[in-house]
């Protein structure tokens, strides 16, 4: 059986499991469409020596992190952000950061994933 989603007990923030998406061939396809001309800008404003290229590059790349983030995390749980479970959106703008960069990851690892491993 397939499993659309992959559950995940979180390692940076206690009691919190999320659930991102697994990456399947058109969902993969739709991911890199959506960051394909960020990453270009990206990796011309990260070749410049200038700060404000530097600066540039560092909002590009964590604008691509929050495409990853939107795009995978389908549910968070055990996080209550100002008295409520959170939700996708209170993870990106409230939770904490070393739990959407943990998320981010999670995805990244996903797409990364060749054959042999996406079958076990």
């Amino acid at each position: 059986m397939y499993e659309s989603t992959m559950k995940i007990k979180s390692k940076t923030t206690s009691g919190v499991t999320f659930r991102v998406r697994t990456v399947s061939y058109g969902a993969r396809l739709e991911l890199l469409r959506s960051v394909r001309n960020l990453a270009a800008k990206l990796e011309f404003h990260a070749a410049s020596d200038k700060a404000s290229d530097q600066l540039e590059a560092e909002i590009l790349s964590r604008e691509i992190k929050l495409i990853y983030l939107r795009w995978g995390l389908v549910d968070c749980e055990g996080l209550v952000v100002d008295g409520r479970r959170a939700n996708v959106e209170d993870v990106i703008n409230a939770g904490p950061e070393k739990l959407a960069a943990e998320i981010v990851a999670a995805v990244q690892h996903q797409l990364s994933l060749n054959r042999d491993e996406i079958k076990n």
